[in-house]
Protein backbone atom coordinates (compact mmCIF):
# COMPACT_ATOMS: atom_id res chain seq x y z
CA UNK A 1 0.00 0.00 0.00
CA UNK A 2 2.72 2.43 0.96
CA UNK A 3 4.80 1.69 -2.24
CA UNK A 4 1.74 1.72 -3.98
CA UNK A 5 0.70 5.61 -2.74
CA UNK A 6 4.58 6.59 -3.08
CA UNK A 7 4.29 6.35 -6.89
CA UNK A 8 1.12 8.81 -6.82
CA UNK A 9 1.87 11.20 -4.23
CA UNK A 10 4.53 13.91 -3.17
CA UNK A 11 7.41 10.93 -1.77
CA UNK A 12 8.47 14.24 0.09
CA UNK A 13 5.11 14.76 2.03
CA UNK A 14 4.14 10.73 1.97
CA UNK A 15 7.49 10.76 4.39
CA UNK A 16 6.98 14.06 5.78
CA UNK A 17 3.36 12.09 7.00
CA UNK A 18 4.71 8.73 7.72
CA UNK A 19 7.09 10.03 10.29
CA UNK A 20 5.11 13.12 12.10
CA UNK A 21 1.52 12.03 11.19
CA UNK A 22 -0.84 14.63 12.60
CA UNK A 23 2.03 16.86 13.35
CA UNK A 24 2.37 17.37 9.31
CA UNK A 25 -1.47 16.33 8.69
CA UNK A 26 -2.58 19.03 10.14
CA UNK A 27 -1.03 22.60 8.09
CA UNK A 28 -1.35 20.42 5.32
CA UNK A 29 -5.40 19.38 5.47
CA UNK A 30 -6.11 23.52 6.57
CA UNK A 31 -4.55 24.49 2.87
CA UNK A 32 -5.53 21.56 0.83
CA UNK A 33 -8.13 19.98 2.88
CA UNK A 34 -10.16 17.54 0.39
CA UNK A 35 -7.30 15.97 -1.36
CA UNK A 36 -5.15 15.09 1.62
CA UNK A 37 -8.18 13.89 3.49
CA UNK A 38 -9.07 11.46 0.82
CA UNK A 39 -4.85 10.66 0.79
CA UNK A 40 -5.74 10.53 5.07
CA UNK A 41 -8.26 7.82 4.25
CA UNK A 42 -5.92 5.95 2.11
CA UNK A 43 -3.42 5.76 5.21
CA UNK A 44 -5.87 4.79 7.44
CA UNK A 45 -6.18 1.31 5.42
CA UNK A 46 -5.25 -1.80 7.84
CA UNK A 47 -2.24 -2.38 4.80
CA UNK A 48 -0.81 1.05 5.64
CA UNK A 49 -2.38 2.01 9.51
CA UNK A 50 -0.48 5.37 9.48
CA UNK A 51 -3.56 6.70 11.08
CA UNK A 52 -6.51 4.98 12.97
CA UNK A 53 -9.95 6.02 11.13
CA UNK A 54 -12.03 7.04 14.46
CA UNK A 55 -9.35 9.71 15.53
CA UNK A 56 -9.07 10.55 12.15
CA UNK A 57 -12.63 11.80 11.23
CA UNK A 58 -12.21 14.22 14.72
CA UNK A 59 -9.07 15.55 13.72
CA UNK A 60 -10.06 16.45 9.96
CA UNK A 61 -13.17 18.12 11.06
CA UNK A 62 -11.28 20.37 13.61
CA UNK A 63 -8.53 20.83 10.90
CA UNK A 64 -11.62 21.83 8.57
CA UNK A 65 -13.16 23.92 10.89
CA UNK A 66 -9.41 25.80 12.00
CA UNK A 67 -9.26 26.75 8.51
CA UNK A 68 -12.63 28.03 7.97
CA UNK A 69 -12.63 30.25 10.60
CA UNK A 70 -8.81 31.36 9.79
CA UNK A 71 -10.42 32.53 6.81
CA UNK A 72 -13.78 34.39 8.42
CA UNK A 73 -11.00 36.23 10.81
CA UNK A 74 -9.32 37.55 7.77
CA UNK A 75 -12.59 38.76 6.15
CA UNK A 76 -13.44 40.28 9.19
CA UNK A 77 -10.38 42.29 10.12
CA UNK A 78 -9.10 43.19 6.68
CA UNK A 79 -11.86 41.95 4.30
CA UNK A 80 -14.20 44.59 5.70
CA UNK A 81 -12.22 47.69 4.71
CA UNK A 82 -11.20 46.17 1.61
CA UNK A 83 -14.79 46.37 0.96
CA UNK A 84 -15.38 49.59 1.76
CA UNK A 85 -12.68 50.94 -0.22
CA UNK A 86 -14.42 49.15 -3.54
CA UNK A 87 -17.62 50.52 -2.66
CA UNK A 88 -16.31 54.35 -2.57
CA UNK A 89 -14.46 54.17 -5.20
CA UNK A 90 -17.62 52.43 -7.81
CA UNK A 91 -19.95 54.57 -5.93
CA UNK A 92 -22.27 51.41 -4.63
CA UNK A 93 -22.51 50.17 -1.58
CA UNK A 94 -20.88 46.04 -2.56
CA UNK A 95 -20.67 45.75 1.43
CA UNK A 96 -24.08 46.27 2.24
CA UNK A 97 -25.02 43.99 -0.66
CA UNK A 98 -23.26 41.05 0.30
CA UNK A 99 -24.50 41.66 3.92
CA UNK A 100 -28.02 41.47 2.85
CA UNK A 101 -27.18 38.59 0.72
CA UNK A 102 -25.34 36.26 3.43
CA UNK A 103 -28.73 37.52 5.43
CA UNK A 104 -30.57 35.02 3.08
CA UNK A 105 -28.76 32.72 1.35
CA UNK A 106 -25.42 32.64 3.89
CA UNK A 107 -26.28 28.85 4.93
CA UNK A 108 -26.47 27.42 1.46
CA UNK A 109 -23.70 29.74 0.35
CA UNK A 110 -21.38 28.23 2.97
CA UNK A 111 -22.28 24.50 2.18
CA UNK A 112 -21.56 24.98 -1.61
CA UNK A 113 -18.54 26.57 -1.28
CA UNK A 114 -17.28 23.56 1.25
CA UNK A 115 -18.33 21.10 -1.28
CA UNK A 116 -16.99 23.02 -4.32
CA UNK A 117 -13.40 23.16 -3.63
CA UNK A 118 -12.35 25.71 -5.19
CA UNK A 119 -14.65 28.39 -3.55
CA UNK A 120 -14.22 27.57 -0.17
CA UNK A 121 -12.10 30.00 1.18
CA UNK A 122 -13.38 33.32 -0.70
CA UNK A 123 -17.12 32.42 0.45
CA UNK A 124 -15.77 32.16 4.51
CA UNK A 125 -13.62 35.54 3.76
CA UNK A 126 -16.52 37.07 2.58
CA UNK A 127 -18.46 35.90 5.42
CA UNK A 128 -16.08 37.64 7.86
CA UNK A 129 -16.12 40.37 6.37
CA UNK A 130 -19.90 41.20 5.88
CA UNK A 131 -19.53 40.14 9.91
CA UNK A 132 -21.75 36.89 9.70
CA UNK A 133 -22.47 35.65 12.74
CA UNK A 134 -20.04 33.57 14.04
CA UNK A 135 -22.33 30.65 15.50
CA UNK A 136 -24.49 30.79 12.57
CA UNK A 137 -21.56 30.39 10.48
CA UNK A 138 -19.67 27.59 12.74
CA UNK A 139 -23.34 25.79 12.85
CA UNK A 140 -23.61 25.39 9.19
CA UNK A 141 -19.90 24.84 7.99
CA UNK A 142 -19.70 21.85 11.03
CA UNK A 143 -22.78 20.45 9.61
CA UNK A 144 -20.90 20.14 6.35
CA UNK A 145 -17.51 19.00 7.20
CA UNK A 146 -18.85 16.38 9.68
CA UNK A 147 -20.49 14.91 6.28
CA UNK A 148 -17.93 16.01 3.81
CA UNK A 149 -15.18 14.53 6.17
CA UNK A 150 -16.30 11.39 6.51
CA UNK A 151 -17.63 10.72 2.96
CA UNK A 152 -13.85 12.14 1.93
CA UNK A 153 -12.11 9.29 4.47
CA UNK A 154 -14.51 6.27 3.58
CA UNK A 155 -13.67 7.41 -0.43
CA UNK A 156 -10.04 7.08 0.44
CA UNK A 157 -10.41 4.13 2.81
CA UNK A 158 -12.47 2.18 0.66
CA UNK A 159 -10.93 2.69 -2.49
CA UNK A 160 -7.11 3.54 -1.47
CA UNK A 161 -6.10 1.49 -4.52
CA UNK A 162 -7.74 3.67 -6.73
CA UNK A 163 -6.09 6.59 -5.27
CA UNK A 164 -5.12 8.93 -8.41
CA UNK A 165 -8.23 8.04 -10.35
CA UNK A 166 -10.63 9.05 -7.79
CA UNK A 167 -8.87 12.29 -7.04
CA UNK A 168 -8.73 13.34 -10.33
CA UNK A 169 -12.40 12.57 -10.95
CA UNK A 170 -12.63 14.59 -7.38
CA UNK A 171 -10.89 17.29 -9.31
CA UNK A 172 -13.06 17.24 -11.95
CA UNK A 173 -16.09 17.63 -9.90
CA UNK A 174 -14.54 20.16 -7.57
CA UNK A 175 -13.72 22.22 -10.90
CA UNK A 176 -16.94 22.32 -12.77
CA UNK A 177 -19.13 23.11 -9.49
CA UNK A 178 -16.32 26.42 -8.92
CA UNK A 179 -16.68 27.13 -12.77
CA UNK A 180 -20.19 27.07 -12.23
CA UNK A 181 -20.44 29.22 -9.17
CA UNK A 182 -18.07 31.52 -11.27
CA UNK A 183 -20.22 31.42 -14.30
CA UNK A 184 -23.46 32.42 -12.20
CA UNK A 185 -22.17 35.20 -9.72
CA UNK A 186 -20.32 36.60 -13.19
CA UNK A 187 -23.95 37.08 -14.25
CA UNK A 188 -25.66 38.32 -11.21
CA UNK A 189 -22.59 41.25 -11.53
CA UNK A 190 -23.64 41.93 -14.96
CA UNK A 191 -27.11 41.90 -14.28
CA UNK A 192 -26.89 43.66 -11.03
CA UNK A 193 -24.71 46.62 -12.53
CA UNK A 194 -27.05 47.02 -15.10
CA UNK A 195 -29.84 47.82 -12.68
CA UNK A 196 -27.78 50.40 -11.13
CA UNK A 197 -27.09 52.73 -14.34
Amino acid sequence: MIEQLSSEVSPFILTLLLKYKYLVLFPILVVEGPIVTILSGALATPEAHVFSIVPLFFFVVFADLFGDTFYYLIGRYAGEKVLNRISEKKHVDYHQKITDYFEKYGGRTLIIGKISHGLGWPVMVFAGSVHMNYARFMTFNLFTSLIKSIVLILIGYLYSENYRQIVSYFGSVSATITITALVVLLIYLFVYSRKVR
